[in-house]
């Protein structure tokens, strides 16, 4: 009874920290950990465009939208800067540590998934939730390392936890960060 009582407290404690987006000026968004203020601009333009500047990502939409289309529009244009340097970061990160593992994944693509942070197949692909872009760059590095680990081993055995060490000595601290901050890495 003490342990549901606990996970239930666990998981309402998650949930105050869940975010619900209203796409205004003003509103905060993670961006490698730090915060950033989303400002609306609107202009005279075919597609929606951001701009990340010192404390500030600008959004410029186009002007007259419908309060929906707006949302719709400025939600479109932060997943796809996201996406786009996520991926400029995790090319960067999954070369890294692969010459440190001496592992080489056969794909690595990026995608949206609901619960899963990263996944390694049996065939040597390893996908990667984009959303980790708001994370600081040593969760980025600590889900990285340990979908390539799986490369070698593929199973959460002990043999697979001390290969993750072996690159990330402090890995438990990340871990322990996803668990508890992932679902403020939402949109």
């Amino acid at each position: 009874a003490d342990w549901i009582v606990k996970k239930v407290n666990e998981v309402r404690e998650r949930n105050s920290n869940l975010v619900c987006r209203q796409f205004v000026s003003g509103e905060k968004f993670l961006y490698l950990g730090k915060e950033y203020t989303l400002e609306i601009v609107e202009k005279d333009l075919s597609k929606a465009e951001v701009l990340m500047q010192e404390d500030t990502m600008a959004v410029y939409i186009s002007q007259g939208l419908s309060e929906e289309s707006r949302k719709q529009a400025i939600k479109e244009a932060l997943i796809k800067l996201y996406r786009q340097r996520f991926a400029e970061i995790v090319k960067e990160r999954i070369e890294k540590y692969s010459l440190q593992l001496k592992v080489a994944p056969c794909k690595v693509v990026i995608k949206d998934q609901k619960t899963r942070w990263g996944s390694c197949s049996k065939k040597g692909n390893i996908n990667l939730n984009w959303r980790l872009i708001m994370a600081l760059l040593h969760i980025i590095d600590y889900v990285v390392v340990h979908e390539l680990c799986h490369l070698k081993v593929m199973n959460h055995s002990k043999d697979f936890w001390n290969l993750v060490e072996s690159i990330l000595p402090n890995y438990h601290e990340s871990r322990k960060w996803l668990k508890v901050n992932g679902n403020r890495l939402g949109i």
